[in-house]
């Protein structure tokens, strides 16, 4: 059942982030040795060490940004938990404070049956006594 207070919690908004963390494309790295190079590295001119040394450094390079990503993957993973827990906290105070709306209403429900019930208890024990006053009502 849908109310106008219904917190806005459709797949396609919980899934924003999901859509785009898994549309995204990781390319590798490829050749990190020079593929004119030899394959006995002492035959190798310095063009191919230079080019060698280049390739590593760009593999540390991209090594030190993945290790970036991992570190803003775990804060938003820390994220996501943070507001996971406070979604639990809040679901379990609006499923309390709906509950305790529940129990006094039935309570009052109950109270108004009592009370009507100590009405028409009165009432029939009044009848009663206006008919013993009147000697209508008798006795076996």
């Amino acid at each position: 059942m849908s109310t106008p207070m219904d917190v806005d919690n459709s797949p396609e908004t919980n899934s924003s982030l999901m859509n785009v963390i898994s549309s995204i494309v990781i390319t590798p790295l490829m050749h990190s040795i020079p593929r004119q190079a030899s394959a006995d590295r002492s035959k190798w001119t310095a063009q191919h060490e230079q080019e060698y040394a280049r390739r590593k450094r760009e593999e540390s390079n991209i090594n030190r940004i993945e290790a970036k990503i991992s570190s803003h993957l775990l804060k938003l993973k820390k994220l996501y938990d943070d507001r996971n827990n406070e979604v639990v906290l809040i679901n379990a105070r609006r499923l309390q404070n709906d509950d305790e709306k529940e129990v006094k209403k039935e309570m009052k429900q109950t109270m108004k049956k009592i009370r009507n019930r100590k009405i028409d208890e009165l009432e029939k024990k009044e009848q009663f006594m206006e008919q013993l006053e009147m000697g209508k009502y008798k006795k076996d």
